[in-house]
C-alpha cells in the first residue's frame, strides 16, 4: 500500500513538472514578468555641499600705523609706553614741551576745526547713504527678472560696504578730535607740557629711542590671515570667495573672505607659490599674531541642494535604439515620461496599449535619435506603482561621495542602492521584510481563514 502511494505521488509530481514547464513555454517572453529584489534603498535628501581647497596660514596684523613727532612744535620729553604694550584709543604714549604757547594753541585749534568739518562731512555722507532706497517699481521689476534681482543684491552690498568704510573713518576722526581737545586742555592747564594719546588700538611693536621717524609703530588688532597657494590650487581661488578655518593652538573657528591673491608667484624651492591675504569677519580674543591656522577656501557651494549618494548614480552611453552600451537596459526614462507611465497604469488595459503604441512610434524614437552617442546619468527609482525605473537625472556639484541632483528626482524619492546592471526598467520589485516593524500581537488576533487567504494571495502574486 505504501509503495503504491509513493508511486502515485511521484507520478503526480512528474505531471505537475511537465504541466508547469509547458505553461511557461506556452507564454510569450513579454508576458512573463521578473520581480526584482531590492536589498538596500534610501531616499533623496537635502544637504549643503561645499567644494573646498585646503592650505595653511598664519595670523598677522592687518595694519602697521606709524606715529611721528615734529620737533619744530617742541622738545620731546619722554615715552609713556614700552614695546609690547597694548594701547587703545586715548592711551597716553608720549609727552613733549611746547616751544611757543600761542603758536601751539593756534595750531591745535585750527587742526580741531578741520577735523570737526571732516566729521560733519562723513556723518552727512553716512546719513545720505543709509536713507537711500531703491524705488519700489525698480524693486518689483528686480524680483521678476533674475538679472535685475542680482543687480539689486549687488547694490545693497555696495551700500553696506560704503557705510562700513565711512564709519571706520568717522571713528578715527572722532578719536583724533578727542586727542586734540585733550592736548588743548592740557596746554591751557599747564601752559607748557602736552601729553599725546594714541588714536589707534593695537600693540606697540617698535619705539625709536633716537627719535628718528617714525617715533613708534602700532600694529592694530585687526587681524588677517596670510599664506601661500601652490600652482594647482591657485587656479581655483579667486578674490572674494568665502574662507573658513580652525586655529591650531586653541581650536577656535573663524570665517572670512579672500582679500587678494597674487597673480605672479614667489619662488619656493623648485615650485612656484602664490601669496594670499584673507580678511576676517570676527576673531577670538585669544588669537595672537603668529598663530597658525588651517585654511579652507570654499571654491563652490550648493546650499539646501537636492542630494544623492554618488554610488546611487550610474552612467550609460546610448549607442543604438532601445539599448545602452554597458548593461543592455532600455534607454533611461526622463522624469516626464516616468510620470506619463504612472498615469497610464491607472487607465484601462486597452487605453494603455494605445498610448504605449503611440509613444513607441513617435516620441521614443525621436528622443532616441537625439540621444544617440550621448552619455546620460540615471538612478534606479522605486515608483509608487511598485515598479523600478531607470530615471535620468541632471547633476551638479560632487563632493565627498555626495552629488547634487538638479533635475529628474526630488527630495523624498526612494532610490535603490544597487549597481548599473542590477535591474531592468519597468520590473516590479519587492523589499526585505522589516521584522522589527511587524506587530505580532495583531497577527495573533487574526482569524486563521484571513491569514491563510493572505498567504495564498501572496504566493499567487509571486
Amino acid at each position: 500500500m505504501k509503495r503504491k502511494t509513493k508511486r502515485k505521488l511521484l507520478l503526480l509530481a512528474f505531471v505537475l513538472f511537465i504541466v508547469t514547464n509547458g505553461v511557461l513555454l506556452w507564454y510569450e517572453e513579454g508576458q512573463l514578468t521578473q520581480t526584482s529584489f531590492v536589498h538596500q534603498y534610501d531616499s533623496i535628501y537635502t544637504n549643503d555641499l561645499y567644494e573646498k581647497v585646503y592650505e595653511e596660514g598664519v595670523f598677522e596684523s592687518s595694519k602697521q600705523e606709524p606715529l611721528y613727532f615734529d620737533d619744530e612744535v617742541g622738545s620731546f620729553q619722554q615715552f609713556l609706553v614700552q614695546e609690547g604694550d597694548e594701547v587703545s584709543e586715548g592711551t597716553p604714549i608720549y609727552e613733549y614741551i611746547v616751544r611757543d604757547y600761542n603758536v601751539t594753541r593756534n595750531r591745535l585749534e585750527t587742526q580741531s576745526a578741520k577735523v570737526e568739518d571732516e566729521i560733519d562731512a562723513l556723518q552727512a555722507y553716512i546719513d545720505e547713504v543709509e536713507d537711500f532706497q531703491i524705488p519700489e517699481s525698480d524693486l518689483n521689476r528686480s524680483l521678476e527678472e533674475e538679472e535685475d534681482k542680482e543687480s539689486f543684491v549687488g547694490e545693497e552690498l555696495q551700500k553696506e560696504t560704503a557705510i562700513k568704510d565711512k564709519q571706520l573713518q568717522l571713528a578715527q576722526k572722532q578719536a583724533e578730535l578727542e586727542m586734540l581737545t585733550n592736548q588743548l586742555n592740557q596746554l591751557e592747564a599747564s601752559g607748557q607740557v602736552i601729553e599725546v594719546s594714541s588714536i589707534h588700538e593695537g600693540t606697540v611693536t617698535k619705539i625709536s629711542k633716537s627719535l628718528e621717524a617714525p617715533l613708534m609703530t602700532v600694529e592694530t588688532n585687526e587681524w588677517i590671515v596670510s599664506g601661500n597657494l601652490d600652482e594647482g590650487n591657485r587656479k581655483l581661488v579667486e578674490s572674494g570667495i568665502p574662507v573658513r578655518g580652525t586655529v591650531e593652538t586653541n581650536q577656535t573657528k573663524w570665517e572670512g573672505s579672500v582679500d587678494r591673491v597674487h597673480t605672479y608667484p614667489e619662488k619656493e624651492s623648485e615650485e612656484s607659490v602664490y601669496p594670499f591675504i584673507i580678511t576676517l569677519d570676527d576673531v577670538d580674543d585669544r588669537v595672537l599674531p603668529g598663530y597658525h591656522t588651517t585654511v579652507e577656501f570654499v571654491t563652490a557651494e550648493a546650499l539646501e541642494a537636492t542630494t544623492a549618494k554618488s554610488n546611487w548614480i550610474h552612467e550609460q552611453v546610448v549607442l543604438e535604439e532601445g539599448a545602452d552600451h554597458e548593461s543592455g537596459n532600455d534607454v533611461v526614462s526622463d522624469p516626464q515620461e516616468s510620470a506619463k507611465r504612472e498615469e497610464q497604469e491607472e487607465v484601462s488595459d486597452d487605453e494603455t496599449r494605445e498610448v504605449d503604441d503611440y509613444e513607441a512610434t513617435d516620441s521614443t524614437e525621436e528622443r532616441l535619435k537625439e540621444k544617440l552617442g550621448e552619455k546620460v546619468r540615471y538612478v534606479w527609482v522605486m515608483t509608487s506603482q511598485g515598479t523600478i525605473e531607470a530615471t535620468q537625472v541632471g547633476t551638479g556639484l560632487e563632493v565627498n561621495g555626495e552629488t547634487q541632483v538638479v533635475s529628474g528626482v526630488s527630495e523624498g524619492t526612494f532610490v535603490a542602492d544597487a549597481g548599473p546592471k542590477a535591474y531592468q526598467t519597468g520590473q516590479p520589485f519587492i523589499t526585505p521584510v522589516q521584522a522589527n516593524e511587524i506587530s505580532w500581537t495583531n497577527l495573533k488576533i487574526q482569524e486563521p481563514r484571513t491569514i491563510w487567504t493572505s498567504i495564498k494571495i501572496g504566493l499567487l502574486h509571486r
